[in-house]
């Protein structure tokens, strides 16, 4: 929700346009599907192989797997427009189709509603709640109405604005200013107090995300998750690992 109202005070035509037509879900539902897909809220997510995959290169048990969900939100099919279009070198064949060629795929890293209508009316590379066949969020059916809902009563009263960063973490807790509708917008100065505050914050969270960071990854090494695991689970080692008879 913070992630949204963030986008929302960002950018000012996507807000007078959810202002000026509340009942329009279909547009507010683009707003927080591309709101997910820019700043999703997983980030890395990590799996330890337990039996080997045949792929190439090949996957052995054991491996540590590492899913970036931004990066592939990020990536897909490009738009004809693409600059690697041009270069055979990096061009597929199949994209010099217009039928195949993906508008709303263009420009993946920017936060733009409007790519949902275009015409596959969604990047083939979005899943915010998980992967829908294997154990997804059970946030996926409630999570998008109740934004749906507390977006448009905030926007029903006020008027949002922010000159904050804007990352998927979010370490600020994305602060927005609420104007009421009848009132004045806030002042430049005032934007300008937010963005500076907001940057002189930024050094005490970095310094502390640095100490816990260095403490977390001490801690991760003195347990080896992943060597106490096999150690447990003998029979999941694969054979290629396991000691020789001459070895023992």
């Amino acid at each position: 929700m913070a992630h949204l109202l963030l986008a929302v005070a960002e950018h000012e035509e996507v807000q007078e346009r959810l202002q000026r037509e509340p009942s329009d879900d279909d547009y507010l539902s683009d707003v927080i599907n591309e709101t997910l897909r820019v700043w999703p809220l997983f980030g890395i997510a990590h799996r330890i192989v337990t039996a080997d995959i045949d792929v190439d290169p090949p996957i052995t048990a054991g491996t540590v797997l590492l899913f970036d969900y931004p990066g592939f939100h990020h990536t897909g099919r490009p738009a004809l427009s693409d600059p690697a279009l041009s270069d055979p070198a990096l061009s597929d064949p199949a994209l010099s189709d217009p039928a195949l060629s993906d508008p709303a795929l263009s420009d993946p890293t920017q936060f733009d509603p409007d790519r949902w209508r275009q015409r596959h009316g969604r990047p083939p590379h979005h899943i915010p709640f998980g992967v829908s066949a294997n154990r997804p969020c059970p946030a996926r059916g409630i999570a998008p109405p109740g934004m749906r809902a507390a977006t448009r009563e905030v926007l029903r009263r006020y008027t949002l604005s922010s000159s904050a960063a804007h990352t998927r973490s979010l370490p600020n807790r994305g602060p927005v200013l609420l104007t009421r509708r009848s009132e004045p917008a806030p002042t430049p100065a005032r934007l300008r107090q937010l963005r500076w505050a907001d940057r002189w914050q930024d050094v005490p969270r970095s310094l502390t995300q640095l100490a816990f960071g260095t403490i977390m990854v001490l801690d991760a090494r003195r347990l080896a998750l992943a060597r106490t695991y096999f150690a447990e689970h003998p029979e999941q080692v694969p054979a290629s690992s396991r000691p020789t008879e001459e070895a023992v």
